[in-house]
């Protein structure tokens, strides 16, 4: 009995990864808005898990994010939550070109950070609105692949972070910005 439990426990080791890559794989050209609201959810999820184990973060002197995207509200979220358990940034998360004009105009932003690809490509334009207001790090917080580095260099964005990798390390690239300047 106790070997059969334990091939039964080996078993859905093995299968349950492999199910979800295929559940994924069909919700893309299924439903591809329920497959979006998953990965929401994951990206939100994996955030709150480092969140929990993360060290506190100090630059030492106050330091302005501002983060944009209009389709990994999940994954901002949870980098918005991240970012925030420190005592000298402060972050702010916006979907829109107007927001993003409106907050570069409030206050002088150290970056800008767009999280993943924009649905609405016009609000790329806020890239220059932000280069106009101020002298902004730009980064693109993303799976880095072909299309995002076209993206990049069609809109003037020099930095890309891969968004799977661990938040502490991103923190770690922003605060390697001050060490240069």
């Amino acid at each position: 009995m106790d070997i059969n439990k334990n091939k039964e426990e080996v078993r859905e080791e093995t299968l349950n990864p492999i199910i979800g890559l295929l559940e994924d794989y069909f919700l893309t050209r299924t439903d591809p808005a329920e497959f979006a609201r998953r990965e929401n959810i994951r990206d939100y999820d994996n955030a709150k898990k480092q969140i929990e184990a993360m060290q506190p973060i100090t630059f030492g002197h106050a330091v302005n994010i501002l983060l944009l995207t209009d389709r990994l509200h999940g994954c901002a979220k949870g980098l918005l939550e991240y970012l925030s358990n420190s005592t000298d940034i402060t972050v702010n998360l916006v979907n829109d070109l107007e927001a993003v004009q409106r907050m570069a105009e409030q206050a002088p932003l150290d970056f800008l950070i767009i999280v993943g690809m924009l649905h609405h490509t016009e609000t790329y334009k806020s890239i220059q609105a932000v280069k106009k207001a101020n002298t902004a790090c730009i980064i693109m917080y993303a799976v880095i692949d072909g299309i995002i580095q076209n993206i990049c260099a069609q809109n003037g964005i020099a930095h890309m972070y891969n968004r799977y990798l661990p938040m502490e390390a991103f923190v770690s690239y922003l605060s390697s910005f001050f060490i240069e300047s």
